[in-house]
């Protein structure tokens, strides 16, 4: 091999390297929901702090659908049908946007499985359906998750925790992962 052919090689060989370097880090999320709603529009909404500008949205074609997000920085959204759809059995969905391929259904009970803090998210939703007590499952969900998912958590249930409790997530750090703490 000549001298040139190296050159050659190690160019492509960088070129490649700096291509698959500066990917972002993306979220997948292949969506399933019954076929009847083809042609209706599913919605991905960050949450608590939607705007125009940051919800997405993806039509629905033979029971399918698709999102590409951005997942450079982990946050929550909410899968949803359009209102036109006149679907409201159909469940919205809490997702963490995360790096990964993401399942979704919408259903009566819909459900996510793919990325681990939407395993732990899921976990958390079927506890709760079977009838395990809130308060203890979902500290437990905000306690060992100190990321966008914990801190989510806490500041929805906020409002029912103990002075106790608080000052426990807060020790743990799980405040500064709130979506009203910049």
């Amino acid at each position: 091999m000549t001298s040139s052919h190296i050159h050659l090689l190690l160019l492509v060989f960088a070129v490649g390297l700096v291509v698959s370097c500066s990917g972002k880090a993306t979220m997948t999320i292949d969506g399933s929901i019954d076929s009847r709603y083809d042609g209706q529009t599913i919605f991905l909404v960050p949450v608590p702090h939607a705007t125009a500008e940051t919800v997405d949205s993806s039509k629905v074609k033979n029971g399918r659908f698709r999102f590409r997000a951005d997942a450079s920085t982990v946050r929550m959204c909410d899968v949803t049908i359009s209102n036109k759809a006149h679907a409201s059995f159909v469940q919205r969905l809490l997702v963490v946007v995360e790096p990964g391929t993401l399942e979704v259904h919408l259903d009566t009970i819909s459900s996510a499985r793919g990325t681990p803090l939407n395993e732990s998210l899921q976990s958390w939703k079927e506890k709760l359906q079977q009838g395990d007590d809130v308060e203890s499952v979902t500290m437990n969900v905000i306690r060992n998750n100190p990321n966008p998912l914990g801190g989510y958590l806490y500041y929805i249930y906020e409002r029912v925790m103990t002075d106790s409790q608080k000052r426990e997530l807060d020790s743990l750090g799980i405040n500064n992962y709130r979506p009203d703490v910049n």
